[in-house]
């Protein structure tokens, strides 16, 4: 059998072994170092497992930055509501003798009518309403009135009898005339406004009336 043949070589007292056997223990003892440090290394799965806090941080981050989005998004709309009122209201309020605004129409008013003695403000409009006011209460935040609806049909002017019991129309579409009865409450303040009766077509049709108590 022949015998493996070994050098060795000494270099500054390091003895350098050239047999075979011995770089296999080698590589052998390499080997199994790279696979105990792959096995004690955890895989990125399990590594997320170990350290569930870094999950629910990055939800929290989301959740609040959602929530300053929906925070910037109120402001904003109440800043645009704020500009928007301002400039309504420098645009409707800039006489020195307006005393309020009146909303109830909502569509072009037509024609309006004082009584006679001043207590009381009717209004026609094309949204097929009519508005009867009580003017003591312009100055309050609320208003006090009465509306009363057109059926199929407007009316274009509108009037107060002498004696605040009544008002009178022309109808639009009718071309006619229409008396409505009007009751009021113990302290004035008006309570109902019925229609009483209607007057027959008396104008040709593309004439303008008006009505004349």
């Amino acid at each position: 059998m022949m015998k493996e043949a070994q050098v060795e070589n000494n270099v500054g007292g390091i003895v350098i072994t050239s047999s075979p056997s011995f770089w296999l223990t080698l590589a052998v003892a390499t080997i199994l170092v790279i696979l105990f440090l792959w096995l004690k290394s955890p895989p990125p799965s399990s590594h997320n497992k170990k350290n569930p806090k870094q999950l629910p941080s990055t939800g929290k981050k989301t959740t609040k930055k959602k929530q300053q989005q929906q925070e910037e998004k109120a402001a904003q709309k109440k800043r645009g509501n704020e500009t928007k009122e301002k400039e309504r209201t420098s645009r409707t309020r800039t006489h020195p003798w307006l005393l309020t605004e009146l909303k109830s129409h909502k569509d072009d008013v037509l024609d309006f009518d004082f009584s006679h003695d001043g207590k009381y403000l009717a209004s026609c409009s094309e949204d097929r309403t009519l508005i009867l006011w009580n003017t003591w209460t312009f100055p309050q935040k609320k208003h006090k009135s009465l509306r009363i609806n057109v059926n199929l049909d407007h009316a274009l002017n509108i009037r107060w009898s002498p004696d605040t019991k009544a008002c009178v129309i022309f109808r639009a579409c009718g071309n006619n005339l229409s008396v409505y009865a009007v009751t009021k409450n113990s302290d004035g303040s008006l309570q109902s406004c019925k229609p009483l009766t209607d007057y027959p077509q008396i104008q040709s049709k593309g004439e303008i009336g008006r009505a004349h108590v």
